[in-house]
């Protein structure tokens, strides 16, 4: 029973990056932006990532990781974002690349915990993979929308108390 505890994210993980994936490679390598020194926004969004992630179990924080980089073959949220962010114009992608960490974060940390106690679960980062890669090809303006939609509906669950056991885990 374990293995389908462990099998189950793995697998919802891995059909969101190939989702996301698919598209990237048809993008543009020579994207125009150069790296930037950090501002005090990025410095301290990364000093409150780092004192969220101590709160996580050490299994918590491994799924997180992975979440977060990808695994073999497979993109993870960072990667997903920097492809969604080539395909925004350049005047979008300050404000939605912050809005995309504030995200990952969210939803990394969320769907890391146990299955019993999440409020974000496998089929939810499916069904947001198939929207991201069907808005992407629907042009900047409508990938642009949704991603502001999840973020909300990210919240949205976020707000509601825990309730364990009544996650469905597919």
């Amino acid at each position: 029973m374990k293995v389908i505890f462990f099998i189950f994210p793995l697998v919802a993980f891995l059909c969101l990056n190939c989702t996301l994936a698919l598209g990237s490679a048809l993008e543009n390598e020579n994207d125009s932006s150069s790296p930037k020194a950090m501002s005090s926004s990025q410095k301290q969004h990364t000093q409150e990532t780092g004192e969220i992630l101590t709160n996580l179990s050490q299994k918590e924080r491994e799924w997180y990781q992975k979440f977060q980089d990808g695994l073999m073959f497979f993109s993870g949220w960072k990667e997903i974002s920097e492809n969604i962010l080539k395909a925004l114009p350049p005047d979008e992608r300050h404000l939605t690349e912050q809005l995309l960490e504030n995200m990952g974060v969210r939803i990394g940390t969320e769907w890391s915990k146990h299955n019993d106690i999440r409020r974000i679960d496998t089929g939810q980062l499916r069904s947001w993979g198939d929207r991201l890669r069907k808005a992407r090809k629907k042009g900047e303006t409508h990938l642009s929308q949704t991603v502001k939609a999840i973020s909300a509906e990210v919240d949205e669950l976020l707000s509601r108390p825990r309730h364990p056991g009544e996650i469905n885990n597919s």
